[in-house]
């Protein structure tokens, strides 16, 4: 049920969170546990070719992004590497009533935005949505990669805890690694 996938990804950002301050049985940290459980998930997610492993997390990607962001982002790179990157099949419009519509791809950025407030991952974060503005075919939702580093990056209200200084050092770099990387 949602409300049991929801749970166990809440009890996994928790236990994430308190990561090595935490001892679980056999002297394993908490962090090291949950380490372990989402670098296998993500793995899983990585090799399905289909990509609804992936899709299928979107409700809780902004919670085992918590979790254990380096193993979160450690994914999305992996994924990333290739060419026909199972992410790909998360920008899918989904039509709802006549005035809704909706996308797996959603979690994923609202996961990788919520890792770019962090001074230790946001340059890992958005490399992460540089690469996926790249494969983003576009679609009729305004919720895309590129509108997420506009709004990382917006001057007078930047959602990240990220230094001005840092912000322009890693928006230098992603300027010279992604030359197409632009609104679709």
């Amino acid at each position: 049920s949602r409300e049991l996938r929801r749970g166990l990804a809440t009890t996994l950002a928790l236990i994430g969170v308190q990561g090595e301050t935490t001892t679980l049985g056999g002297g394993i940290t908490g962090g090291t546990w949950v380490s372990g459980v989402l670098h296998s998930l993500f793995k899983r997610a990585n090799a399905d070719e289909t990509g609804q492993l992936w899709a299928s997390l979107t409700d809780v990607l902004q919670l085992l992004a918590e979790a254990a962001p380096d193993i979160f982002l450690g994914a999305i790179e992996t994924a990333t590497d290739h060419p026909d990157t199972v992410l790909s099949q998360m920008f899918t419009d989904n039509q709802g009533d006549s005035l809704t519509s909706s996308s797996p791809h959603t979690g994923l950025l609202w996961a990788l935005e919520v890792t770019a407030w962090s001074p230790a991952q946001f340059s890992q974060s958005i490399n992460a949505l540089a690469r996926l503005s790249e494969i983003d075919p576009g679609g009729r939702l305004s919720n895309r990669p590129f509108n997420s580093l506009k709004d990382i990056f917006r001057p007078w209200l930047p959602q990240t805890l990220v230094s001005r200084t840092d912000r322009l050092e890693v928006l230098a770099t992603l300027v010279q690694r992604y030359h197409d990387v632009g609104p679709r």
